[in-house]
């Protein structure tokens, strides 16, 4: 019954490849026919090999119908879609390695450029290597805002495909001029804008660990059996690059201290605001919306790739240089800029042709999570700071959600409305009093008294030695 059940299934494939190929032809033309030869041979290779004198066991094993040699043939032959052209030499940043938990975000300056860990020449001469040029030449912006260091460096980790582990620590140094084990206030935020101009990406494409692990370099092979794993790391990185993207990346950095206590949303609008002056979307509103973030940051600009140099305390210089920066991007100035597939150089360990190579491979791994377990409990938490009212609004309307309302118009958080119908019971407009805070001493309301009462007001009310009655 098995047999006949292949057979059967075999035959149904084939009269499906049939049918599709006589569809293409009468759509496409002479076009198609000599696509619709390759079907052709292709199902009667496939019927070939479905004939009666299979036995039943040969059937079994449907997995090897196919190996991975033959499989890496039909992407070279573009049947499988790839995107790129193939290159069979290559000089450029695929096949090292980087150090995800040390280094910065993805940058050339922190590539491990004098160790090479695969040997591309050999992958390139081999068909595996590709390059796709990117013609639309759109900005890509993200933008990172974290409330403390721990969380910056777990949202940077994630957008560097390092997700569930902490690392970068680099960035911190890079982006802010500061330790990744600083201390930040609560009112504080660490902010990336990252705008990146990708114009080609390069990828060693569809090949399992194994097949990358037969190309690293004799150096590398000799090293991962001998060195350490904090040694190892330490010449080669965590990771190899895969597949990146070339390009340029503006790097806006912000150390923004909250002082009078805006919403996240507000702030969000002030950063988007300043990098649209920046990027020459300058208008009225977003000059006056870009000044919340850009008085209270302490400003540290990156650029990458173009052939401009930044000043990078300066938001007006930046505005200055952004256009040029984009037109050498786009002229050929380019570099690494971000990765889409990283690979945990001990998964290449795995794969390699000694004797103890996969007990390697695991302490490696167990290096590298403990390493980012450590560097997740360096990082402190964000200190308290003292709030203080900085001014007191009123609202009123013929409703709750209307005297709320003009509170909120004023910027007044939702928090910080005192949720009490001052005109209650009393008829007319509704009544809510809300206010806004500040950390500076300086800018504090003082002597103020709240006194709330049912049905008779309150006596010999006294603070810090005042005599509120």
């Amino acid at each position: 019954m098995k047999k006949i059940f292949s057979k059967v299934l075999c035959l149904l494939i084939v009269s499906i490849l049939a049918l599709f190929s006589l569809i293409s032809c009468e759509n496409n033309g002479s076009t198609t026919s000599n696509d619709s030869s390759v079907v052709s041979d292709t199902t009667s290779e496939l019927s070939g090999e479905y004939s009666d004198d299979v036995s039943e066991e040969e059937y079994v094993k449907d997995e090897v119908i196919i190996s991975e040699e033959e499989k890496q043939g039909v992407i070279a032959e573009g049947l499988l879609g790839v995107t790129g052209n193939k290159v069979f030499a290559y000089n450029g940043y695929l096949g090292y390695g980087y150090n995800l938990l040390e280094a910065s975000y993805y940058n050339p300056n922190d590539i491990k450029a004098t160790n090479p860990i695969i040997d591309m020449d050999k992958l390139a001469a081999d068909g595996y290597v590709y390059v796709n040029g990117i013609t639309s030449n759109s900005i890509d912006c993200v933008t990172f805002m974290s409330d403390s260091t721990k969380e910056y460096s777990k949202s940077i980790s994630i957008s560097a495909n390092l997700e569930g582990k902490f690392g970068l620590t680099g960035s911190f140094k890079t982006s802010f001029g500061m330790d990744y084990s600083s201390e930040i206030k609560s009112n504080q935020k660490l902010i990336t804008v990252q705008s990146s101009l990708f114009t080609q990406r390069d990828f060693i494409y569809d090949t399992n660990n194994e097949i990358v692990g037969n190309y690293a370099t004799s150096a590398f092979t000799k090293d991962a059996e001998k060195l350490s794993p904090e040694a190892l790391i330490k010449k080669y990185g965590t990771h190899v690059l895969k597949d990146i993207f070339l390009g340029g990346r503006f790097d806006l950095n912000y150390l923004y201290t909250n002082i009078e206590n805006k919403s996240d949303e507000s702030i969000s609008a002030s950063v988007s605001a300043s990098y649209g002056r920046v990027s020459g979307g300058a208008t009225v509103d977003i000059d006056e919306r870009r000044k919340e973030v850009e008085k209270n940051s302490k400003l540290l600009i990156r650029a990458y790739g173009g052939s401009v140099v930044v000043d990078p305390t300066s938001i007006e210089k930046a505005q200055a240089s952004y256009e040029k920066w984009a037109q050498g991007v786009e002229d050929g100035k380019i570099t690494l800029v971000d990765s889409s597939e990283i690979v945990g150089i001990w998964d290449i360990v795995a794969k390699m042709d000694f004797a103890n190579a996969e007990a390697k491979s695991k302490e490696i791994e167990d290096y590298f999570n403990s390493r980012s377990g450590e560097i997740a409990a360096a990082f402190k938490k964000s200190a308290s700071v003292k709030m203080y009212i900085a001014s007191i609004h009123v609202g009123t309307g013929d409703s709750e959600m209307k005297a709320k309302n003009v509170l909120r118009q004023q910027g007044i958080l939702e928090g910080n409305i005192i949720n009490l119908d001052l005109n209650r019971s009393c008829g007319g407009d509704y009544i809510y009093v809300g206010y806004k805070t500040t950390n500076d001493s300086t800018k504090a309301l003082t002597g103020i008294c709240a006194d709330y009462f049912n049905n008779a007001n309150s006596s010999n009310i006294k603070f810090d030695n005042c005599d509120y009655t």
